[in-house]
């Protein structure tokens, strides 16, 4: 496909131009948020480093504290409960600029002006990517497409949010992109399926969601190319057991237990799908069930009296956490076997419960579906999500978010239907099947934040659905000026 080198120069453009206004747009954030506030409890919370990002960078900072003492790499590192990548990421920032992550670590106070060369390395890293993209695809989908797509990925507020942030997505943004730009340039070189495989565990360390993204893309490949992808099999597979298998002989090394999957997945089903669809009597009785079977398994951690007190205080909800993660090196297998029972009795749970886990799902896979451009600013205001959700900003904000995903949703329709019509099967059947991989794994959460993966995909259907809608208008516009 020729390339039209006015059109080469815009995108080139477009990019650089995303790049300073990403930038730009982070030392604002940062000017403003980057501070510590004292809870309702009196407890010190940093604005943007809180929740879930909290625990990444304190992970990094004591596996770079670790490091540092000349502690062996393989020694490091807590109990592998969640991203296995991120922490690292922060741990190799932390130990190039040698920055201390606390101002007074007893009172978890962050250190404030240590993180802009993060957002700097995390900005650069994803228009990179989206660069990366543009040439993977240039000669393969239309530049008047192709501009759009970039448009949408270098601009579009959902997706643009995360770069100003520190949640995890930015990276695994940037993983997925390189993923796009492999998988859909048409090179048969041994090398890009080695290099496909390579990113996919990249995906799979960085956030647990990206575990199983190498189903779709299996049955991808054997759509489009068939059996004959069978002798490129093998690379793509060395490419996926690299990282996984150092990750499993990290965990081996440090905990005498080797194991790729985090123990987050045991968890979440337990943690947020339970407590929704049975009654809080039943919740009482599996808990009383739960205390029992530590009881009857005479495990170690009955015999702790101030423990057990404090797991019958605390809420059922709670216990999968609780079990399930730990802060220390070293595994705890008296907790890992409560955990164990609480993930399969959660499971008998739902199947007993399937009418009520359906509206449940149902209900939480609508509210997935609805764009938030809104959730960084709204992160950085509040301590917690549960707190902004009882708010009057997220009810000021739910009419503009209905609006804005009602716009791009009707132009991703028209996309849809151009790409049908065009009978691009690789783009459709890619984007479809990326799309609903990553839908059933997440929706059932209903936390919008969850939804940025797909938009990824959603990007193609934009791009042809705002294309197929410019060349309406201007062919309306130019009928108008000759009567």
């Amino acid at each position: 496909m020729k390339i039209n080198k006015k059109k080469l120069y815009s995108v080139y453009f477009l990019i650089l131009f995303s790049f300073f206004i990403c930038l730009v747009s982070a030392k604002y954030t940062l000017n403003k948020y980057d501070k510590n506030l004292i809870s309702p409890e009196g407890k010190y919370y940093h604005a943007m480093i809180k929740g879930d990002v909290h625990r990444y960078f304190t992970h990094g900072f004591e596996i770079k504290e670790a490091l540092k003492l000349g502690i062996n790499y393989f020694e490091t590192g807590r109990q592998n409960f969640t991203k296995y990548l991120f922490p690292r990421v922060m741990a190799i920032y932390y130990l190039i600029f040698d920055y201390n992550l606390f101002e007074d670590q007893l009172k978890s106070i962050i250190k404030q002006g240590i993180h802009f060369n993060y957002l700097i390395f995390q900005i650069s890293l994803y228009y990179s990517c989206i660069l990366f993209l543009y040439f993977q695809l240039r000669k393969i989908i239309d530049n008047s497409i192709l501009f759009w797509i970039i448009l949408f990925l270098s601009l579009e507020p959902t997706i643009f949010q995360y770069q100003l942030s520190f949640w995890s997505e930015s990276i695994f943004s940037s993983m997925q992109i390189i993923l796009i730009g492999l998988i859909l340039n048409n090179t048969q070189k041994n090398i890009r399926y080695f290099f496909i495989g390579f990113v996919l565990s990249l995906l799979a360390i960085q956030r647990s969601n990206g575990f199983f993204y190498i189903v779709p893309i299996l049955l991808y490949f054997y759509l489009t190319v068939g059996f004959k992808f069978n002798k490129k099999l093998p690379l793509l597979l060395i490419g996926y057991s690299i990282f996984l298998i150092f990750v499993g002989y990290h965990n081996y090394i440090r905990s005498n237990k080797f194991y790729i999957i985090p123990n987050e997945m045991k968890a979440v089903m337990h943690a947020y799908v339970i407590p929704n669809i049975i009654s809080k009597e039943s919740l009482e009785i599996e808990k009383s069930k739960t205390i029992n079977f530590i009881k009857v398994q005479k495990l170690e951690i009955n015999n702790d009296q101030s423990f057990k007190r404090y797991i019958e205080q605390e809420d059922y909800s709670r216990y999968s956490f609780i079990f399930c993660e730990n802060e220390e090196k070293k595994e705890n297998t008296e907790y890992l076997k409560v955990c164990n029972y609480l993930e399969k009795k959660s499971y008998e749970l739902i199947f007993s419960n399937l009418v009520s886990t359906a509206k449940y799902i149902t209900k939480q896979s609508i509210h997935f579906i609805l764009l938030n451009p809104f959730h960084i600013y709204s992160d950085n205001q509040f301590i917690s999500g549960k707190v902004y959700y009882e708010s009057q900003l997220h009810k000021k904000l739910l009419p503009y978010r209905i609006i804005y995903s009602f716009i791009i949703y009707s132009i991703c329709f028209f996309g849809l239907f151009k790409i049908i019509k065009l009978k691009d099967k690789k783009i459709l059947l890619f984007s479809f099947f990326s799309i609903l991989y990553f839908f059933l794994i997440l929706s059932w959460h209903g936390n919008t934040r969850y939804f940025l993966p797909i938009l990824f995909y959603v990007s193609f259907f934009f791009a042809f659905g705002i294309a197929d809608i410019y060349k309406i208008i201007k062919s309306n516009l130019l009928t108008e000026k000759i009567k």
